[in-house]
């Protein structure tokens, strides 16, 4: 971890729990924004064309079987082991701060 980080994790860890959850929501809205601007950056590729070769490369897969129906992949929970889910921004601060 770099010595800001650092430095701004003792900041977060004497806050008041009220001030740590204004700062959470903050961050939470900023991270939202750039979801926002990243969603909008997909579009922008999507209608630029940048995007035709995975559409193609997904057309593929799906004509060589390697593609199965969602329904089929969630009734098979075992096939789903591989995968976990991110940790929440909020979820990951909790486990920093502790």
């Amino acid at each position: 971890m770099s010595a800001t980080v650092e430095k701004i994790l003792k900041e977060v860890k004497s806050l008041s729990s009220r001030e740590r959850e204004e700062l959470w929501d903050r961050v939470a809205a900023e991270e939202a924004n750039n979801l926002d601007e990243w969603e909008k950056q997909i579009e922008r590729d999507s209608n630029a064309g940048k995007l035709d070769h995975l559409l193609a490369e997904l057309k593929d897969d799906i004509k060589a079987g390697r593609v199965k129906p969602l329904d089929e992949v969630i009734n098979e929970p075992q096939s789903l082991t591989h995968l976990t889910a991110p940790l929440s921004c909020s979820r990951q601060s909790a486990l920093l701060l502790k």
